[in-house]
């Protein structure tokens, strides 16, 4: 009974990926084993490097924008105690 089980799951699952190839041929879509073993390829030191340049640029651009937090909140609180009569 066992055996039968497991004889009609291996058959069921046979259909079933013969149904998604027919459908990854039809549409020229890559298995996504095929995909990530792509992936695999780059390594975790090439990621990391990506990341660091990324915040750097990021932090230069904010810089070359001028743009100052700790100024901001010092404006917005300098208008604050104008408009409530504070010195």
């Amino acid at each position: 009974m066992e055996n039968e089980r497991k004889a009609r799951q291996a058959k069921v699952e046979k259909e079933r990926e013969e149904a998604r190839q027919k459908i990854r041929d039809k549409y020229n879509i890559k298995k996504k084993d095929e995909l990530s073993s792509r992936a695999h390829g780059r390594t975790a030191t090439t990621t990391l490097n990506e990341n660091q340049a990324r915040e750097a640029n990021q932090a230069s651009s904010v810089e070359n924008q001028g743009f100052d937090p700790v100024k901001t909140a010092t404006n917005a609180f300098d208008t604050l105690k104008k408009k409530l009569g504070w010195k």
